[in-house]
C-alpha cells in the first residue's frame, strides 16, 4: 500500500510527533498497563479500543526525526541566545568608555575636543596594552606656554609702539592666553584698528579745518563716514562741496528774502556769515539784517553823494531831501538821479549882466501841475531845471521856445503837464527875454515840442514811443550826441535780480535759459528797441522794458548775459522824441548854429514865429 504524502516542512513533522505523544499519554492514562499495539491504520489501547491514525500521524522515519530535532534546537536557540553583532557592539562601547576614562585621567587638557575624540577613536581600535604609549606620545606633543618676552618681541616686531603701559600690558596678557598661531591675526587686528583710528582722526581734523561748524553732530558724523570711505586725495573736494552747497543754500535764502539792497561785497560777506551759522537761525538773522535796511541804504547814499563832486553845492534840507529820494529808489538808478540833480546847480555868471529881464506879458499865463504862473517866469524856471549849468544863449533860447510851446500845446488840449522847475540865472532870463512872444508852430498852430537829454545818435519817432503820429516828431540825425557826457551807460543785474524784476512786472514765471529771457526782436531807424520777447512768453516794447521794468536811461540798449549776470548798455538818455538838449548845446557851441536852426533841425517842418 502506498504511503500517504507528508506535508512539506519540518514544522509539520514536529506537530505530528507532539500529537502522537499526547495520544499515547492519554491511552496509558485510560488503560493502564493494557496491551498497546498499532495497526497500520489505527492505534489500539490496552482496553481493546482502536483509534484511527491518519497518514500524517504515523511515526516518522529516522531521517525525519533527526531533522525535527535540529529544527527544534534552532528555534530554541533563536528565541533564547543574543546575536553576535549585538555582542560586538556592546563590547566596543565598553572599550570606548574605558578609553575615554583613560584620556580624561591623562594630562591632555590642552587638546581640543575634536583632537580628544580622535585620540579615543584610535585607542578603541588598538589593544589596551598600547594605550599608554599612545597617550604618552600625545603628552610629549604638549605645546610649551609662550613667555612674556616672546609676547613683547612679537609686539615690537609688529611695529606696535603707540600703546601706553596699560595698553601694552593688556595686549601681552591677551597674547599669553592664546596659542602662538593666533598671535599674527591678533597683532594685525591691533595694527588695523590703530590705522583706522589715525585715519578717523585725520578726517576729523580735515572737517574741523573746513569751516563746517554749522554742522550738527549727526551731519558731522555722516561727513566723516563719507570721507573714510574715500581716498584721502578726494577729501578736499568732498569738504569743499559741503561748503559750496551750504553757501548756495544761504544765498538762496537771502534771495528769497530780497536782500538785493546790499552791495555785492556786503551781500557776499553776509552769505558767508549765514553759511557758518546754524540754518535754524537763518530766518532770525535775515530779519535782523532787514531791520538795518533804511540806515544801511541811507549811509550808502550819503557816501555816494559825498563822493559826487557835481553835487557839492547841495546842502542843508535840500541835501537831506535828496538823500531820502535816493533811499526810496533802486540803487542802480542813483547815478542817473545824481546827474539829473546836478543840472539844478545854480551857475555863477561868467559875465556881468545888469539887464532887466522882467516879463513883457506877451506869453500870458501857463498852467502846470505845480500851479498857474506867468509864462515868462515859468519858462525861466523850466529852462533852469533843464539846462541850468549852461550859458550858451542859442541853446538856452531853443530850450525856452521848446518849453513854452510844449506847455502851451498841452494847455490847449486841456492837459496840465508836470515839469521840473529850477532857479534861473541871469543868462537864462536873458535868453528867455530874447524869445518871449515867439513860439514854435506847425501849420500855423502851436507844436507839441517835446525834448529830452541825449539821443542814441538819431532821435526817435513819436509813433514808436506814444503811438500818435506827428509830422515833425520823426527820427532825425543827431550823431553829435555821441560826444555828450553820459552818452553810454552800463548796468549790471545778477540773475536773481533780473528774475524778480521781470516776473513782478509781467506777472509770469520764468522757465527758460536766462540767456533767452530778454530777446530783442526789433529796432527802429534810431536804433531804439521797439519789441522784446520775454522768455518766449510775452512781448513788450523797448520803452516799457526801459521805464517799467529795468529803470534804465534809454530804450536804445544792448543786452548780454554771461555767467549769471546781465550787462545792459544804454545809448543816450531819455525818450528820444523831439529836441536833444545835448545836441542843441553841441550844435550851438561846436557848429555855431542859432536857435532857429536848432529848432528847425529837431522839429522838421515847423517855424518859429
Amino acid at each position: 500500500m502506498n504511503r500517504p504524502r507528508r506535508a512539506s516542512g519540518h514544522k509539520g513533522r514536529g506537530r505530528t510527533a507532539t500529537w502522537v505523544s499526547c495520544v499515547l499519554a492519554l491511552v496509558l492514562a485510560a488503560g493502564g498497563a493494557g496491551a498497546l499495539w498499532f495497526a497500520q491504520d489505527s492505534l489500539v489501547t490496552g482496553q481493546g479500543q482502536t483509534l484511527p491514525v491518519s497518514a500524517e500521524s504515523q511515526a516518522p522515519s529516522e531521517e525525519e526525526a533527526s531533522q525535527d530535532q535540529e529544527e527544534s534546537s534552532r528555534e530554541e536557540d533563536s528565541s533564547s541566545a543574543p546575536s553576535s553583532s549585538q555582542s560586538e557592539e556592546s563590547s566596543r562601547e565598553e572599550i570606548r568608555t574605558k578609553a575615554l576614562a583613560a584620556v580624561t585621567e591623562a594630562d591632555l587638557d590642552w587638546l581640543s575636543q575634536s583632537a580628544r575624540d580622535s585620540l579615543v577613536d584610535q585607542m578603541v581600535d588598538l589593544p589596551e596594552d598600547q594605550w599608554n604609549s599612545l597617550i604618552a606620545a600625545q603628552e610629549e606633543q604638549k605645546p610649551v606656554p609662550p613667555t612674556r618676552e616672546e609676547a613683547q618681541a612679537a609686539i615690537q616686531g609688529a611695529g606696535i609702539d603707540w600703546l601706553d603701559s596699560s595698553g601694552a600690558e593688556a595686549l601681552i596678557t591677551q597674547l599669553l592666553a592664546q596659542d602662538k598661531s593666533q598671535w599674527e591675526s591678533t597683532l594685525a587686528a591691533q595694527v588695523s584698528d590703530h590705522e583706522a583710528a589715525l585715519l578717523r582722526q585725520q578726517a576729523e581734523e580735515a572737517v574741523d579745518e573746513g569751516d563746517l561748524a554749522w554742522m550738527t553732530d549727526d551731519q558731522r558724523e555722516e561727513l566723516i563716514s563719507q570721507l573714510l570711505a574715500q581716498p584721502t586725495q578726494n577729501w578736499a573736494g568732498i569738504i569743499g562741496g559741503q561748503e559750496t552747497a551750504r553757501l548756495e543754500a544761504a544765498q538762496q535764502r537771502m534771495d528769497d528774502a530780497s536782500l538785493s539792497w546790499l552791495t555785492q561785497e556786503d551781500w557776499d560777506d553776509f552769505a558767508q556769515y549765514l553759511a557758518g551759522e546754524s540754518s535754524d537761525d537763518w530766518d532770525a538773522l535775515i530779519q535782523e539784517k532787514e531791520a538795518e535796511r533804511d540806515d544801511y541804504v541811507y549811509n550808502l547814499a550819503e557816501a555816494m553823494l559825498d563822493d559826487y563832486d557835481d553835487l557839492d553845492w547841495l546842502t542843508g534840507q535840500d541835501r537831506e531831501d535828496f538823500l531820502q529820494e535816493l533811499v526810496e529808489m533802486r540803487r542802480g538808478l542813483w547815478q542817473d538821479a545824481m546827474e539829473e540833480k546836478a543840472l539844478e546847480e545854480p551857475v555863477e555868471e561868467e559875465e556881468e549882466d545888469d539887464g532887466d529881464y522882467d516879463s513883457s506879458g506877451e506869453w500870458g499865463e501857463l498852467t502846470v501841475t505845480a500851479g498857474t504862473y506867468d509864462a515868462y517866469e515859468l519858462v525861466c524856471r523850466i529852462v533852469a531845471a533843464e539846462m541850468g549849468r549852461w550859458t550858451n544863449q542859442e541853446a538856452l533860447k531853443a530850450q525856452a521856445l521848446a518849453a513854452y510851446s510844449y506847455v502851451k500845446y498841452e494847455n490847449s488840449q486841456g492837459r496840465t503837464p508836470s515839469v521840473a522847475l529850477g532857479s534861473p540865472t541871469s543868462a537864462i532870463k536873458k535868453a528867455v527875454s530874447a524869445v518871449e512872444g515867439e513860439m514854435i508852430t506847425y501849420n500855423n498852430r502851436v507844436a507839441f515840442t517835446t525834448y529830452f537829454s541825449i539821443s542814441s545818435g538819431r532821435t526817435n519817432n513819436a509813433s514808436d514811443v506814444w503811438g500818435g503820429h506827428y509830422d515833425y516828431l520823426v527820427s532825425v540825425d543827431s550823431a553829435i550826441d555821441k560826444k555828450a557826457d553820459g552818452y553810454e551807460r552800463e548796468y549790471t543785474f545778477d540773475e536773481d535780480e533780473m528774475r524778480d524784476m521781470l516776473e513782478d512786472a509781467l506777472d509770469i514765471e520764468l522757465e527758460g535759459d536766462p540767456e533767452d529771457w530778454i530777446d530783442i526782436r526789433g529796432h527802429n531807424d534810431g536804433d531804439y528797441v521797439t519789441s522784446v520777447r520775454i522768455d518766449g512768453q510775452k512781448t513788450v516794447s523797448g520803452r516799457y522794458l526801459r521805464e517799467s521794468v529795468l529803470g534804465i536811461r534809454s530804450s536804445a540798449f544792448d543786452v548780454e548775459y554771461d555767467d549769471g549776470e546781465f550787462l545792459i548798455t544804454t545809448y543816450g538818455y531819455g525818450h528820444g522824441v523831439g529836441m536833444s538838449q545835448w545836441g542843441a548845446y553841441l550844435y550851438a557851441t561846436q557848429k555855431g548854429w542859432d536857435y532857429e536852426e536848432i529848432i528847425e533841425h529837431y522839429y522838421p517842418g515847423t517855424r518859429v514865429r
